[in-house]
């Protein structure tokens, strides 16, 4: 409706207001971290540095993997994304560090960070293709394809405040899977969609996408952090948020790659373009599922009852 009515520069435009709520919300139930002790340690310009150069190495490599003769600028991203990343590694063993790495060193935070990362990848890839389906193959309009996507946004809105509720309960490990389970099979029935396809077999996988993201997110992120002490939240926080920005852009970049293959492997075998383009589709969301379905093997290691917060006093 925004890039309709207003115009595509609205879309960033909308995030002025919602950062503004954002903040209030931050000042108000985020206020315990002041208890903290202040200090201002040295900025680790070393670290910096070569965390930047990571990022921008592994984003050019994703870019040029994806282009066709790019093959030996993306080897090459590759291959400055991972000394980069050593160099990083090395320079947080050092006082005052950009990041504090040993939260590596709790299993459940290392489970969670494999299911984000898995997470990320399936459905920011599952997510390229829905545009391809409701606009390209259905022929909806983007108001349209932008309506039909909304139950998932509002099966988010209910249903995660429970899923947060159950997680702060210590329901971890089963919320978990069944959130898999719920996006995988989202991506199996997106799959089954065709042309004249009733608009209720559109909402339903759309709702339980939604159910699944809500029981997929929370848990996970109430491991991530109360695994870590209370020290370590920021850097528990930005790994979060990083590992589920990296995760999206190579889920983009791989399943792109993986829809442009699939689609000509079947023009190969003389299918024409749309009937190939709905082939490539289909496969795409089926291996979408099966990738979101890999993340049931850090998700079983998952602890079931309440963590007990490192932060918090406990005489035990």
């Amino acid at each position: 409706m925004l890039t309709h009515y207003f115009g595509w520069e609205s879309v960033f435009y909308v995030n002025i207001p919602l950062g503004i709520i954002t903040i209030l919300l931050t000042i108000k139930y985020l206020s315990f971290l002041r208890q903290q002790p202040l200090s201002r340690p040295a900025f680790n310009i070393r670290g910096f540095s070569w965390f930047a150069l990571f990022i921008v190495a592994v984003q050019y490599a994703i870019s040029a993997l994806t282009k066709n003769g790019a093959v030996f600028q993306g080897i090459g991203g590759c291959a400055c994304a991972i000394f980069s990343l050593y160099q990083f590694i090395r320079s947080s063993r050092k006082p005052n560090p950009l990041l504090d790495l040993s939260v590596f060193r709790s299993r459940a935070f290392v489970h969670a960070t494999f299911i984000i990362i898995i997470r990320s990848v399936a459905l920011f890839g599952g997510m390229f293709f829905l545009p391809f389906l409701l606009q390209g193959l259905l022929g909806y309009t983007p108001i349209q394809s932008g309506l039909l996507m909304l139950p998932n946004a509002l099966m988010m809105l209910v249903s995660r405040p429970y899923a947060g509720k159950k997680a702060d309960e210590g329901l971890i490990r089963h919320i978990t899977i069944i959130g898999i389970l719920a996006v995988s099979l989202s991506m199996f029935l997106f799959s089954r969609i065709d042309i004249g396809t009733a608009i209720l077999w559109i909402i339903f996988p759309m709702m339980i996408r939604g159910l699944g993201m809500s029981l997929l997110v929370a848990p996970v992120s109430t491991v991530l952090l109360n695994s870590v002490s209370r020290e370590q939240t920021a850097t528990a926080t930005s790994m979060n948020s990083l590992l589920q920005q990296l995760g999206g852009s190579i889920g983009i970049a791989i399943f792109g790659v993986i829809h442009q293959l699939i689609y000509a492997h079947y023009l190969g075998k003389s299918y024409t373009a749309p009937i190939a383009e709905h082939f490539a589709l289909q496969d795409g969301f089926l291996i979408s599922a099966f990738v979101i379905v890999l993340a049931l093997i850090p998700a079983i290691r998952l602890p079931e009852k309440k963590i007990m917060l490192i932060n918090e006093n406990s005489p035990h």
